[in-house]
Formats: structure tokens, C-alpha cells, sequence
């Protein structure tokens, strides 16, 4: 088929492509299923997964709009309003929070149950909640990678590029054209969390990819506030059959 477009995204059976106002669904075979004519004209489309021909769509419109549109519903719904336009946005894994980057560089991330601002921040270019902790989020902003772990204080790291995805220990950074893999360390949120006596979260940021030396660190702190069972699988990843076996005795 032949349309304009100026944005475009691929779903398991369809190619939706947006022109202005217009979001267009197409099979591969070239034929036209559906068409939605929104508000505003379409700033910034993201596929939210689900299943193969029933997946969702994230709309930022530049009105400051952000909609939810599914291929198989002709009515979108609308998840939050602002007053400026949509630049970049993106949902957390558990879907219960959006973070959006307007026009203006302010990144702002609502709470979807009450349409909250839960946390804002200001420079922002480009957003993305890590794939694996749904309470991680990523945003470029003067030329830094700045991660947030739940209400932890921003960490940085100096890594120029558009965050384009995040998964796991590695953030996709676009730069000059070209998306680069980028490794950033987990030590900083997982301290904090020990430091905090959350056990449960400080083993979760563990499994996204942290030293032996962290782990360590984890297992015994773990031990020393009696959080039994987060210690064992810490010791276990780090192989350590003597402190399995104190703890063992100690139960």
C-alpha cells in the first residue's frame, strides 16, 4: 500500500501508521481494517503488547493528550490530560504508571489510579521504564542517563543519547543514528534498598546484574536482620555452602 505517514509501528498482524490526526491499521497484505481520526495531531505512538491482534496503543497527541488505543476497538480512552504537547511517553511494566516527556522537556510521571503527579523532573528528552523492574524508570536529560528506583533519589550516569529502552542492567541509548547497549550498574539502588531494610526489592535489583561482591553484601546484611530466606538465595548465588549451612542451623 501507498499513504502518508510520520509515524508507523508493527504489531503481530497489522502495520498501524499515523498521518496528522489519522491513525491507519493495515493487514500485511496491504488492506485497510480500520481507521481512527483523533483530536489532535499524533506526537508520539508506542505498541503496550497483549495479545496477537488485540494489542494495545499508547497516542501522545499534541494537545497533551495520552490515549490507549486497542487494533480491535474502534473507541480509544483517554488516559491522562495536560496542557502541553506529548513528546515522548511510556507505561511501567505493571501498567500503573505513565511517564511523559512534553514538549517543554518536563517529564512528569502520574499515578493511572488517581492521576497523580508521583514524581517530575525537568531537561528531559526521551523516557523508559525498565521491562524487568516495573518500579525503574530511566529519562535523558543534559547529556546523563538518570535512573529512579521507586522514591530513591535519581542516580546518573555520563552517557549521551536518546533512552530509547530499558531492560534489565542494560539501557538502549540512540546517539548520531546508531542505538548503543548500555551496561550501568545496579550497586547504588540495591545499597540504598539494604540501607532502607527492604530485602525483597534489594534482591529483585540484585537478579537485574550486580557484582559477586554485591551479592555478598546483600546475603550478609540479609543474615544480620534475619531476613532468612533472601539471604540463602543470596548465598546460593554465590555459592557459599558454609553460610547456607548457618543458616540452616540458625532456622
Amino acid at each position: 500500500t501507498s499513504a502518508p505517514c510520520h509515524l508507523l509501528v508493527v504489531t503481530a498482524e497489522h502495520i498501524v501508521m499515523c498521518h496528522e490526526r489519522k491513525l491507519q491499521m493495515y493487514s500485511f497484505a496491504g488492506t485497510k481494517e480500520r481507521e481512527w481520526v483523533l483530536a489532535d495531531v499524533i506526537r508520539y505512538i508506542k505498541v503496550d503488547g497483549g495479545p496477537a491482534g488485540h494489542e494495545g496503543l499508547l497516542i501522545g497527541l499534541a494537545s497533551g493528550h495520552v490515549l490507549k488505543v486497542h487494533v480491535d476497538n474502534p473507541f480509544p480512552i483517554e488516559l491522562i490530560a495536560q496542557a502541553t504537547g506529548v513528546k515522548c511517553l511510556d507505561v511501567s511494566l505493571d501498567r500503573k504508571r505513565l511517564a511523559v516527556v512534553d514538549s517543554e522537556g518536563e517529564l512528569q510521571v502520574y499515578d493511572l489510579s488517581t492521576k497523580d503527579v508521583v514524581f517530575r523532573a525537568s531537561g528531559a528528552q526521551s523516557v523508559a521504564f525498565n521491562e524487568t523492574f516495573d518500579d525503574m524508570l530511566c529519562f535523558s536529560a543534559d547529556g546523563k542517563l538518570n535512573i529512579r528506583t521507586g522514591d530513591q533519589p535519581v542516580h546518573q550516569h555520563k552517557v549521551d543519547g536518546l533512552v530509547v529502552g530499558f531492560t534489565g542492567a542494560k539501557v538502549f541509548a540512540l546517539r548520531n543514528g546508531v542505538v548503543e547497549v548500555v551496561d550501568v550498574p545496579q550497586s547504588t539502588p540495591l545499597y540504598r534498598f539494604i540501607e532502607a531494610g527492604d530485602f525483597n526489592n534489594a534482591y529483585r535489583v540484585a537478579c537485574l546484574g550486580v557484582t559477586k561482591s554485591d551479592w555478598c553484601r546483600l546475603a550478609q546484611a540479609a543474615a544480620q536482620a534475619m531476613a532468612l530466606d533472601v539471604a540463602r538465595r543470596a548465598f546460593v548465588r554465590v555459592q557459599d555452602l558454609r553460610h547456607i549451612e548457618l543458616l540452616n542451623s540458625i532456622e
